[in-house]
């Protein structure tokens, strides 16, 4: 894992796809863009400033938060997504700049599931009510003569995972079963991942389709 960790702060530097420090709304944070002890800062930084010009509002990083000490499943090393969002809500909600309206995304390169096992692992998880995501990017990295690999394919993963969740959870984006929506649902694996678009069909309604749970959605 250190490997992949080392592998994106290099890689993110050199990533060419402009990015604007723009702020849309200096009073309030929109969304905060939160990487975990096992993520870079850097990667965090510039992603939070694409989404900010794609998305048209303030996307924010953060400094990276301490060891959450969040559970593990039993018999695995997957963390539990359920334990990162309840252990890192009230640290969240202090950062500067936050509201009641302000959205979470953490980032992490370990491998995260839900608690009830139902899927064998979770790209992302979230929780509604505290508006906090918890987004993996263990299962998009690529491998190469059996040696991780950090490239653009990986990263716009990363990237379709995050908006997803802030279109979720800011926008109130519904899920859609059109393929070239990025809220297409379900998520299988990584060739739907791959195949989804990057935007949000918003105005067709009738492909929405309602979240199984309100609060602990899955991929």
């Amino acid at each position: 894992m250190k490997n992949i960790v080392a592998l994106l702060a290099v890689f993110i530097l050199f990533m060419t796809q402009p990015a604007n420090a723009e702020l849309y709304d200096p009073d309030e944070v929109q969304v905060y863009i939160v990487p975990m002890i096992d993520f870079p800062e850097p990667a965090a930084a510039q992603l939070s400033k694409i989404l900010s010009d794609d998305m048209k509002i303030w996307v924010k990083s953060s400094v990276r938060l301490g060891d959450l000490e969040a559970a593990t499943l039993p018999g695995t090393r997957q963390l539990s997504g359920d334990s990162v969002i309840e252990k890192s809500y009230p640290i969240v909600t202090r950062l500067p700049g936050s509201s009641k309206n302000t959205v979470y995304v953490l980032l992490t390169t370990r491998d995260i599931n839900s608690e009830t096992g139902a899927f064998r692992f979770q790209f992302s998880m979230h929780h509604s009510e505290m508006r906090v995501s918890v987004v993996s990017m263990a299962r998009m990295i690529e491998f190469a003569d059996g040696k991780p690999v950090v490239n653009h394919l990986v990263l716009n993963r990363l990237y379709k995972m995050c908006k997803r969740a802030i279109g979720e959870q800011y926008f109130g984006w519904k899920r859609s079963t059109d393929i070239n929506d990025i809220m297409y649902s379900p998520i299988m694996g990584m060739p739907d991942l791959d195949r989804i678009g990057i935007h949000h069909k918003e105005n067709d309604d009738e492909n929405e389709v309602e979240p199984v749970d309100k609060n602990r959605i899955s991929i």
